[in-house]
Formats: C-alpha cells, structure tokens, sequence
C-alpha cells in the first residue's frame, strides 16, 4: 500500500517524508505554467435530463471518445474510477486547479466519472468519457476552463483569450489565393486547396503575448450550390519568434487563447467542436510539443488527415 501512495505522491509532484506517523505530504510550492501534457479542456455541462445528465450544472473534463460497439465502452451513465482507468483515459490526479479567463484558480473535487452518449453528425451514437468536477461554481459564460495536472498551484499562471481580427470570403477560380483572398503576411502560410468555384472564407485572430501570437482559419466550402457543403478548416498558427514559420494546428480548430505567466506566453489554446489542442511555445516564439485530445464524435466537415 505504501508502494502505491509513494508511486502517486512521485507522479504528482508532491513532496514526501517517512516519520514514524507513515507519509506526510508537504504543500508543493507556488509554479507558472504547467506544459501541454498537464493541462485537460474543462467544459461546462448544463442541467439535464437521462443518463450520465448532470441535476446541476457543472464542469467536465472529456476524457476521450468510444465506439458503443466495443463490448469495453460502458453503457451511459456513472462509471466507477477504475472503469476509466480499464478504458485507458483515467482516472485524474486528486489535486486539480481548474483556470478561466479573468477569475481567480479554483480547486475543484472529483465527484466521479460518466459515459456520456452524444451523437454524430449521421445520427450515430458515440459514447465519451468524462470526469465531473464541483466545488467551482460558473456556466457557459465561464468557459472554457483548463484544468491543470501538474500537482501545483498555477499561481502565476493566468488565461488570455484569443482576440478576433480580420475576416472576409473570395470565390476561388483556381487553386492558389488570390492577393487579397487573405491578409498579405499569410499568402506564404496557407495555399488553397480547393477545386475551381470554391469559396474561401477566413478569418485571424491573434494573442498579444510576448511572443505575439497570429492564427489564419481557413474555411473551404467545396460546392456552394449544396445546402448543405462539404467543408474542410484547416488553420495555421504562427508564433512571433525569429522565422515566423508558420505550425499547422489540428484540422477544425481554432485559435481560443493561451497560457501566460511572467516569463509571456507558454502554452498556446486552440479548441474545435470535437477536439482540442495544446502547444506548447518557448521564450523564442518555437512551438514545441503538440498535443490533441479528441472530445466528441468528428465531425463530417473535418479536414482528412
């Protein structure tokens, strides 16, 4: 048993000593940032009704999405711990620090994990497993939040959004950009990939940093006689360092802000309608690690790998 804990206290990050009480744990000092790999998207689920529905709003952290067809995937509802743990996508540090944009860092309590059914745009069940947090109150205006896993308080830690920048459409006669299709320091960043009569939609947005921060979204409608599209969004990040040389983010996401601390900007945000994405950026402007965490069924319009 003392093998276990010990092995907890060392993937935490919590200081340990052995008296003759056993373990005592010692408070981990104040940090900045935690990297992408110890950050997870805290989503704010309403009221609801069914199985797995929260009575009272409250935050979860989607853990990962399975097929209702694997006899593993839990039917909807509560599941034990150790069923997310069997899953592979569980269970989460006991020492969370839940962080929103403008409010102060909030501990929250795990309450349990739950499969969720959502289903995808053909109609088709998809079951996603999540933790529930309480003991932070907020709603959707809260959100989103990023949990943290380092198993320190992010005391100098704060969360910026992403600001919107320019945005326009021009219907595309061949496979390059034209000139004023996109604003002129992007024209080396993204080329079009559409066919001919494509329409190409985008928009930026940027984080001031430092390092400063500029994200392109592409969206490329394919037949705009179709009520209902086929679209791909691919986006580039470029951070301000000294090539500027532009980072894919991952298919269908967008720029949604960034973690900053004293020494600037640490980890860049983006987040898409079935996953998100966590880069990590030094005091250069290089975008290092990448990580992408799927959350809800893919959508139809998703970019092909």
């Amino acid at each position: 048993m003392i093998g276990v804990r010990s092995a907890i206290v060392a993937a935490l990050g919590v200081g340990a000593s052995v008296g003759c009480g056993g373990v005592t744990l010692t408070a981990p000092a104040p940090t900045g940032c935690p990297a992408a790999t110890e950050i997870a998207l805290a989503t704010w689920a309403p009221p609801g009704v069914g199985p797995g529905a929260p009575r009272t709003g409250e935050y979860r952290v989607r853990l990962g999405v399975r097929s209702p067809a694997d006899p593993q995937t839990p039917a909807p509802g509560p599941i034990a711990t150790y069923e997310a743990a069997k899953l592979g996508v569980g269970p989460l540090p006991d020492r969370l620090w839940l962080m929103r944009a403008g409010l102060d860092a909030c501990t929250p309590a795990i309450v349990g994990y739950v499969a969720e059914s959502i289903l995808d745009d053909d109609g088709a069940a998809a079951i996603v497993i999540a933790a529930r947090l309480a003991d932070c109150p907020g709603d959707t205006a809260t959100e989103p939040g990023w949990v943290t896993l380092a198993g320190a308080p992010p005391t100098e830690c704060r969360v910026e959004v992403a600001v919107d920048g320019e945005a326009g459409a021009v219907q595309l006669d061949d496979r390059a950009i034209a000139a004023d299709a996109v604003p002129a320091s992007w024209l080396d960043a993204m080329s079009a990939r559409c066919a001919d009569g494509c329409q190409l939609r985008w928009s930026t947005s940027s984080i001031a940093g430092p390092p400063i921060v500029d994200a392109l979204h592409l969206e490329q409608v394919m037949d705009t006689q179709d009520p209902d599209p086929t679209r791909c969004e691919p986006s580039e990040l470029v951070v301000a360092g000294p090539t500027r040389k532009p980072v894919a983010l991952a298919p269908a996401v967008r720029l949604a802000g960034a973690l900053v601390d004293r020494k600037g900007l640490r980890v860049v945000l983006a987040i898409g309608p079935s996953r998100w994405q966590a880069s990590d950026v030094d005091g250069d402007g290089q975008v290092g690690y990448q990580r992408t965490v799927d959350i809800a069924p893919a959508r139809a319009d998703d970019c092909a790998p």
